[in-house]
């Protein structure tokens, strides 16, 4: 029988974002399909619990110290600085498997004493929108000037992930726009290496809703008949939020009837002081509020290939989404209608304001035709045992 590894442990999956989210419906899909040809194992479960509540409470002094930016800054620095110079004890015979899948490139670079004779196919999967290291150093603040050299050296492990890799497996064509404007060898990487990426879309698990439409809209003081523009999502730059509250005060200006239902930490970017964009905070119930709206938006300034659309779709809610990175896979669509600046973002909200709710319910069910053929998680591992099973005899 045919072996895949994927290098992380079974306990790191949840149904967030991220890698961890990305391998929580892969994992629910191959539950599902149970093919007798491929292996897919994870890594031995890792118990952090106890080692993450003494740290907790060696810094709780410290923290106080200073302020919560700063300390995050410094203890961001110091770990990624342990973890670039750590490589991994490990135990695990990888000569047993014919391909092991890393989703991150970190991961890929700690392992560079144990798979440098390892005859199987190495596979990189990256998660994040921009290159890691970037987003590494951009958390880090004033130690990223006292320690230039950090920059350097994570750029190098990227590289190195990129380049030891035999395989790179991308949830599309669009998913590395960043990379390519941001980064210039990746340029030089994708190039050279270009016969050996592989496109893989995403899935997700439908996740139950626990509040009904009527009891969120109840909850939050929203009236009947009122349109609901909804987001979940980090509120920094990233992410669009910036955007999204221009967005916001040209809608909210102009429509008594409008209202925004916010979902994530409301930080760094504050939302809107106004009785009708309302802040829920961080949740763990995400498809409460998507469902409770009557739109999506999506306004990522860089994306890679963002779960919560998908997610959005499966709740058969219409999406209004910018024109970058994976969010271009739909382009045509009708149920993801893709903008280019502000300006084009109101129009096209508008627009949808203004058809009859039953052309809107047509819409939406596009949508969720469209996960349910293409999108959820057992046409997901499906297409992941497709691929990986021709990585493996090529």
């Amino acid at each position: 029988m045919k072996k895949v590894l994927i290098f992380k442990p079974s306990d790191y999956l949840k149904p967030i974002g991220g890698p961890a989210g990305y391998l929580f419906n892969l994992k629910e899909g191959i539950d599902q399909v149970k093919s007798s040809d491929l292996q897919i194992d994870f890594l031995p479960k890792e118990n952090t619990e106890r080692s993450r509540k003494e740290k907790l409470k060696k810094n709780h002094v410290v923290k106080k110290l200073i302020n919560s930016k700063t300390y995050n800054a410094i203890k961001h620095y110091f770990k990624t600085k342990n973890d670039i110079a750590s490589k991994k004890n490990f135990s695990i015979d990888l000569d047993s498997y014919g391909a092991v899948h890393f989703h991150t490139t970190m991961d890929l670079y700690s392992m560079r004493d144990h798979i440098g004779k390892y005859k199987g196919k190495v596979v990189l999967t990256p998660h994040s929108p921009e290159p890691l290291y970037q987003e590494l150093v951009g958390k880090m603040g004033i130690m990223k000037l006292i320690d230039r050299s950090i920059e350097k050296t994570l750029m190098k492990s990227d590289k190195y992930a990129f380049l030891r890799a035999d395989y790179i497996v991308l949830p599309c064509e669009y998913a590395d726009e960043y990379y390519l404007k941001a980064w210039s060898d990746y340029k030089d990487i994708k190039r050279e290496k270009n016969q050996y990426y592989r496109y893989l879309f995403t899935g997700v698990q439908k996740r139950e809703v626990r509040s009904s439409r009527q009891r969120i809209r109840d909850e939050y003081n929203i009236p009947e008949g009122a349109f609901v523009i909804g987001f979940v999502g980090r509120h920094n730059e990233a992410k669009g939020y910036d955007r999204l509250l221009r967005i916001g005060e040209i809608i909210l200006n102009r429509y008594k009837d409008v209202y925004f239902l916010i979902g994530g930490l409301e930080s760094p970017i504050k939302g809107l002081k106004n009785d009708r964009w309302i802040e829920i905070g961080w949740t763990d119930y995400p498809q409460d509020l998507i469902n409770a709206s009557d739109i999506f938006v999506l306004p990522n300034k860089e994306t890679y290939f963002d779960i919560v659309l998908l997610e959005a779709l499966s709740l058969g809610k219409v999406v209004v989404a910018s024109k970058t990175g994976g969010n271009k896979t739909f382009v045509n669509e009708e149920g993801v209608r893709l903008f280019e600046d502000d300006a084009e973002c109101v129009e096209i909200i508008e627009k949808l304001m203004s058809i009859p709710k039953d052309s809107l319910k047509r819409i939406s069910e596009k949508n969720l035709k469209l996960y349910n053929k293409s999108f959820n998680e057992k046409a997901f591992a499906e297409h992941y045992i497709e691929v990986m099973d021709s990585i493996l005899v090529e």
